[in-house]
């Protein structure tokens, strides 16, 4: 009995930390990253977003607060994607993708111990056939 009162605790933290700073989630997809010098480049896929989802990108070098400039390509077979960053200014960049027409976002990351998040937000109901390429360059 005592070994089943410490593994609900454990399996709680384990699901809120899967969590942390997302309200949604993205599956079925994979990902590609290519990094030379103080750049890089990821490419990748979701099959299905579901509400907001803060993806973290690694970024080698990328302290925290660091200003982490970004390119972002979005684009979507259904739905609505809105994807976004925030600078360590609070400032926030948004771009919204829909069928046809994708979004181009320039803007601002922060680093964080050797990574970047983007956020990916459906926008009125799940999205499928989302694919994202970022272009980034840490200070």
């Amino acid at each position: 009995m005592r070994n089943h009162v410490w593994l609900v605790p454990v399996v709680l933290l384990a699901a809120v930390l899967a969590c942390e700073g997302s309200s949604g989630s993205a599956v079925g997809g994979s990902q590609s990253c290519n990094r030379s010098g103080n750049t890089g480049t990821c490419a990748g896929t979701f099959s299905t977003l579901s509400g907001t989802y803060t993806k973290k990108f690694e970024a080698q070098y990328a302290r925290t607060n660091d200003e982490v400039p970004v390119e972002i390509s979005v684009t979507v077979e259904q739905g609505t994607v809105r994807v976004s960053v925030k600078a360590p200014d609070g400032t926030v960049a948004t771009a919204d993708a829909t069928p046809g027409s994708p979004a181009s976002l320039s803007g601002i990351s922060t680093g964080n111990n050797d990574e970047f998040p983007v956020t990916f937000e459906a926008v009125g109901g799940d999205v499928t056939g989302v694919s994202y390429s970022i272009n980034y360059e840490v200070p």
